[in-house]
């Protein structure tokens, strides 16, 4: 994500990323995504409320165009069952396809975000 963050906010600084992911870590959601016994990205979903938020999902440079993005997708959104599922992602982020090719639909925007939903049927 270092090259999407960059592109929106400028220079990548460690401190504030540490801090980003230590709050990340402070709510229990965070998963890590193992595709054989090693680690392919990092999950982040909260399925408390509707929608379904997936907060973040970050598939590792060297795993990505596999399908494992939308593997682990496809699993949310099937365990979602009639439940929405909403989530944001960078403008400059081209995963943005994936989740449009899964459903996603743009909801809204920010200066740096697309918000985007999923809903089972029609």
């Amino acid at each position: 994500m270092g090259g999407y963050v960059e592109a929106t906010w400028g220079p990548w600084e460690d401190a504030v990323q540490r801090e980003f992911f230590a709050a990340t870590i402070e709510r229990g959601l965070l998963q890590v995504i193992e595709v054989e016994s090693e680690v392919a990205g990092l999950l982040e979903v909260d399925g408390r409320f509707e929608p379904v938020y997936i907060q973040n999902i970050e598939i590792a440079p060297k795993f990505q165009r596999r399908g494992i993005g939308g593997d682990v997708l496809g699993g949310i959104l099937a365990e979602a069952g009639e439940r929405a599922v909403s989530l944001q992602v960078l403008k400059v982020n081209p995963a943005r396809r994936l989740y449009e090719r899964l459903g996603f639909i743009a909801t809204g925007e920010t200066e740096t975000h697309i918000q985007m939903e999923w809903r089972c049927g029609p």
